[in-house]
């Protein structure tokens, strides 16, 4: 055993060990090691997680070791591939040669990573900020990759969803709202590492969510929320692993968060939103993985967020958008654990992305959107820890993204909906 070592997952020369549940590390200084018989340099055992199984809760000193392989100062950590819900990494030295690959459940970048050696000369791999899921990352079937929420006015609220599996949509029908209510959101709101759907009922203020399993909802009703209120979004606020709901008063511009645990709804109140501004999407704009607020002024178009801690929030600027612009999502476009702004023109159909690091955006422009399409979400549509776009004709039906690589967008046709659906983000 190896010295500060509070777990350690071991599989037999030659056997794999496959972990089904959740690794939990939420100590100041919490070490996992992931390894195969020890000591051994040839038929090493394997250990990887499962699409139920995962790591959550890292703390900036906890690390993984990965054991049996060499170091030199050039190895790097290289993303491979993602299937079933198991990301894919590579330790590789500077040939590019993989020296040995390692398994992990969830949404993470080759970046996040960190290559050192320990005393006794094994790859030390730490992970350098809290490794939580993309913000929405929209997955319904744990697969590691962003899915696609499709809903339908003319069928009288049906819902359901594409799966994505390389690329190709395969359609999972889930239900048909009751009269009233519409799809408001996705999150996962129970931590089982499938995405939820968050309902609402506009005439009633009724909320709840529709808890997905094997594809099939479940309803759990959360509370009723107070004349004048809507579900603004959804995100993980506290950082337990729970999406909540982010609640906005369009008459005060109060703004608070319902925080879920057991499907029990505990109110936090975070402030008011100064008059012009309005809540315009939700991600963690400064990586402690608690989701924060993006909030933007339709008039003067300045953009900044609330950070949100203990429930409080803390205002940060980041700068005004050009006349046309508006925020159309938020995702993680360069992989480095912090949430980024997309931007569209409407009249132009230009699109870009403020990335954000230390509070400050730098501007990256993508392409332009042919006539007729629009921004529809924002997810990881390959699973390799980058968000996409996603793009919607609203004529034609027609659905497409564009995948997204070192900040470079190559187009993919998905599908064409039935007409009378849409995509919900």
């Amino acid at each position: 055993m190896q010295s500060g070592v509070t777990a350690y997952l071991e599989a037999a020369t030659g056997y794999n060990l496959v972990v089904a549940g959740s690794v939990t590390l939420s100590g100041s200084s919490d070490v996992l090691v992931l390894g195969g018989a020890r000591g051994i340099s040839a038929n090493l055992g394997a250990v990887s997680f499962s699409s139920t199984g995962n790591i959550r809760n890292f703390s900036g000193a906890d690390k993984i070791y990965i054991l049996n392989a060499a170091y030199s100062s050039s190895d790097k950590i290289v993303w491979q591939s993602t299937a079933n819900g198991i990301q894919t990494f590579a330790v590789v030295d500077g040939a590019n040669t993989i020296i040995q690959s390692f398994n992990l459940y969830g949404h993470y970048g080759a970046n996040e990573f960190t290559v050192s050696s320990d005393p006794s000369s094994e790859i030390v791999v730490g992970l350098k900020r809290n490794a939580t899921p993309l913000p929405d990352a929209n997955d319904f079937s744990g697969n590691g990759s962003s899915d696609i929420l499709l809903e339908s006015a003319a069928t009288g609220g049906f819902v359901g969803t594409w799966t994505m599996d390389s690329g190709s949509p395969v359609w999972h029908p889930f239900a048909q709202e009751a009269a009233g209510w519409h799809a408001a959101g996705l999150g996962d709101f129970n931590g089982d590492g499938v995405s939820d759907v968050l309902l609402e009922n506009a005439a009633t203020g009724q909320i709840g969510a529709w808890t997905i399993s094997n594809n099939a909802p479940s309803w759990v009703s959360f509370s009723t929320e107070a004349a004048g209120w809507h579900a603004a979004g959804v995100g993980d606020f506290n950082g337990d692993g729970n999406a909540d709901v982010l609640l906005e008063n369009s008459s005060t511009g109060q703004i608070g968060a319902w925080l879920i645990n057991n499907n029990t709804p505990t109110w936090a109140g975070f402030s008011s939103e100064a008059s012009g501004w309005h809540a315009a999407g939700v991600g963690d704009f400064n990586g402690d993985g608690n989701a924060d607020v993006l909030l933007e002024n339709s008039s003067t178009g300045q953009i900044g967020a609330w950070l949100i801690s203990n429930n409080l929030p803390t205002w940060v600027g980041f700068s005004t958008e050009a006349s046309g612009w508006h925020a159309a999502g938020v995702g993680d476009f360069n992989s480095d654990g912090i949430s980024d702004v997309l931007l569209e023109n409407v009249t132009t159909g230009q699109i870009g992305v403020w990335l954000i690091n230390n509070n400050l955006p730098t501007w990256h422009y993508f392409s332009t959107e042919a006539s007729g399409w629009h921004v529809a979400d924002v997810g990881d549509y390959n699973g390799n820890g980058v968000s996409d776009v996603l793009l919607a004709n609203a004529a034609t039906g027609q659905v497409g993204e564009w995948l997204i690589s070192n900040l470079t967008p190559t187009w993919q046709g998905i599908s064409t909906m039935a007409p009378g659906w849409h995509p919900v983000a």
